[in-house]
């Protein structure tokens, strides 16, 4: 297959490309998905729905996964020569790597035996969503297709985290909890809970591609939300809903809903779980692909 390089790379290659090249070290760090030959390790349970061929997908899977990590191992030390450094492996979605490299190697990386493409890792911003009424959900949730409040689904909620002490997620909602929960580590009994059931921060609250100081992310273990956004994307998602006394809401979900009882209304699926996945820091992200690639197996199985 022939090797591609993104269109937005031209420039950066341009001075090499005409025999300029400048020395690595001056050279601007850039971050690219490398996307290997092969297929990604969850081709092999496509289609897969009895037990015994569940059973068969996931030896398969296994061991597509080892096939893929010793490729990963093979290349390593040749992006390392082009003065790359890797920062993810991804075997589940894709058989690919993330690395940081200077610009002026990007060519060289291209060239690699195995390699099949390279592009700049893609930036997401935070965005809104419409509101639950708007949309209708209490309708839905008043007929009788079962399950349709979110009893029996998880989510992934990949934004800022979340702020798993709120009472839109059954938490106590007092603001001395949350600003005496530190955001670097789990403290004892509060992380998970029974509506936001796991998470990872992957990024760090300082992390921000575009500013060379905190490039670099700093994850750790607590996805607790510093921010706000992922929050109330995830109370739009799943919320249980928050009362004008301050407490969650805890009865039923029609259409009958008084939605004038709440301080902050339900969210789209309030029986759903949630899974809180840090990936923004201050600014825009490098890590969507990440969160995908950890929720696409949260246990590791």
């Amino acid at each position: 297959m022939k090797k591609n390089i993104s269109a937005t790379l031209c420039c950066a290659l341009l001075l090499w490309s005409c025999g300029v090249a400048a020395r690595a070290a001056d050279s601007p760090m850039v971050t690219l998905v490398v996307t290997l030959e092969g297929e990604p390790a969850m081709v092999e349970s496509d289609g897969a729905k009895s037990v015994a061929a569940l059973a068969q997908a996931s030896i398969k899977t296994k061991l597509r996964g080892r096939k893929i990590k010793s490729q990963h191992d093979a290349l390593q030390p040749k992006l390392e020569a082009a003065g790359a450094k890797v920062i993810s492996h991804f075997s589940r979605l894709a058989n690919a790597v993330k690395i940081r490299v200077p610009a002026d190697q990007v060519d060289r990386v291209a060239q690699l035996p195995g390699v099949i493409h390279v592009a700049p890792a893609h930036r997401y911003r935070r965005g809104t969503e419409t509101s639950v009424p708007f949309i209708g959900a209490p309708q839905v949730w008043g007929s009788l297709i079962p399950h349709v409040d979110g009893t029996g689904v998880r989510i992934g909620i990949i934004d800022t985290g979340i702020d798993y002490t709120h009472a839109d997620f059954g938490g106590p909602g007092r603001i001395s909890d949350y600003t005496g929960n530190d955001p670097f580590r789990i403290e004892s009994g509060t992380f998970p809970t029974a509506k936001v059931v796991g998470g990872y921060d992957f990024v760090g609250d300082n992390y921000d591609p575009s500013n060379p100081a905190h490039a670099v992310p700093t994850p750790d273990p607590d996805p607790l939300d510093v921010q706000g956004h992922g929050t109330h994307v995830a109370g739009i998602a799943a919320g249980f809903g928050v009362l004008t006394n301050g407490l969650a809401y805890t009865g039923t979900y029609d259409e009958s809903l008084d939605l004038n009882q709440f301080s902050i209304g339900p969210g789209v699926a309030p029986g759903a779980l949630l899974y809180a996945l840090k990936v923004f820091g201050t600014a825009d992200t490098e890590y969507i692909v990440d969160a995908l690639e950890w929720a696409a197996d949260p246990n590791g199985d």
